[in-house]
């Protein structure tokens, strides 16, 4: 698999995270956990790469 373009954001800044549960279980150490993050920006701009 290679990477054939490039989407680069200005001015990205998050405004809305999603609520993440904790959890303080032994097993579920170090697992990464999901969430939904939402984000304005000014602009943006796709680069090809060959």
């Amino acid at each position: 698999m290679q990477c054939v373009k490039q989407f680069i954001f200005n001015n990205c800044v998050p405004i809305k995270r999603g609520e993440i549960t904790k959890n303080y279980e032994f097993n579920d150490g170090g697992t990464f956990k999901k969430t939904i993050v939402n984000f304005v920006f000014d602009d943006y701009k796709i680069q090809y790469l060959h």
